[in-house]
């Protein structure tokens, strides 16, 4: 057992109310947490985190299921654009390299800025709106596409929406912010 399933259960019994991940639903933990729990809060911004199947039975017992649609939102867009900085500034090589002492800075100088680029952000709900304001205040062209589109969103937000394809071929950055939806 490791140690993030030896943390779970050494709580089982010990709290009325655990924040859940999916970790809960492997290896049996699903049904001993469910059994011991009073409440339980999805970690994340969206249900599908925990999954239906487990809210359902959570519920069925009548165990109260909390959701924190905006707890991090930021962070996680923080973490994208932190991505984006990684890639274009070749970050994870230049730190490899520094620390077995070259400096080979005519490699990192092949990156790039990303000022004046276009980033394409598939799912603009919270966590692609918040990345969608950091790219803007850098400077960044904002494409968006979704399941829906919201036309007070591009005036509010200064983004484009524009179709999947389009949005492919024009972006230097592609950041995917959708919930697990099977197909």
């Amino acid at each position: 057992m490791s140690n993030i399933y030896t943390s779970v259960a050494q709580l089982i019994g010990k709290t009325p109310l655990l924040e859940l991940t999916n970790i809960a639903k492997k290896d049996g933990l699903k049904a001993r947490v469910l059994a011991k729990l009073e409440g339980c809060n999805p970690a994340g911004s969206a249900k599908d985190r925990v999954g239906l199947s487990m809210i359902l039975d959570a519920e069925e017992k009548g165990m109260t299921v909390r959701n924190t649609p905006c707890a991090s939102s930021a962070s996680v867009a923080e973490l994208a654009l932190a991505h984006m900085f990684a890639c274009s500034r070749y970050v994870a090589i230049s730190n490899y390299t520094m620390r077995q002492d070259l400096w080979e800075k005519k490699n990192y100088a092949k990156g790039t800025e990303i000022a004046g680029k276009t980033v394409g952000i598939v799912g603009f709900g919270r966590i692609g709106q918040e990345l969608g304001k950091m790219c803007k205040a850098l400077g960044m062209t904002v494409l968006v596409t979704g399941r829906t589109v919201k036309p007070e969103l591009e005036e509010k937000f200064g983004v484009k929406y524009v179709s999947m394809d389009e949005l492919l071929a024009q972006s230097d950055f592609v950041s995917l912010h959708t919930p697990a939806l099977g197909d």
